[in-house]
């Protein structure tokens, strides 16, 4: 299936998927979602960013959730943070890659 509102480029957030023309991960809205943030308040959140669009993140989670899983536990992974962006404290509620 084709996601056209959905990319994945090696040089916006390392390759993960995001929404087109942002740099919305599908993993961030997902975790969001996962905390109690319902779709409606994401819809509300990113006004700027057509519904389609969130929803195609959501679309692209069903079928890629192996994907999305991992890239969510990856970045709850404070050692790996730490290995990857030495010195660097990470935001624990970054909307972004």
């Amino acid at each position: 299936m084709e996601y056209p509102y959905i990319v994945k480029e090696t040089k916006v957030c390392g390759g993960r998927a995001v929404i087109v023309g942002t740099r919305i991960s599908v993993s961030s809205l997902i975790e969001y979602y996962q905390r109690g943030i319902s779709v409606e308040e994401l819809l509300d959140e990113f006004e700027y960013v057509p519904p389609l669009y969130i929803h195609a993140a959501f679309l692209y989670y069903y079928e890629h959730q192996d994907e999305i899983v991992k890239e969510i536990d990856q970045g709850q992974n404070e050692e790996l943070w730490q290995e990857k962006y030495p010195g660097v404290k990470r935001l624990q509620t970054m909307p972004f890659c």
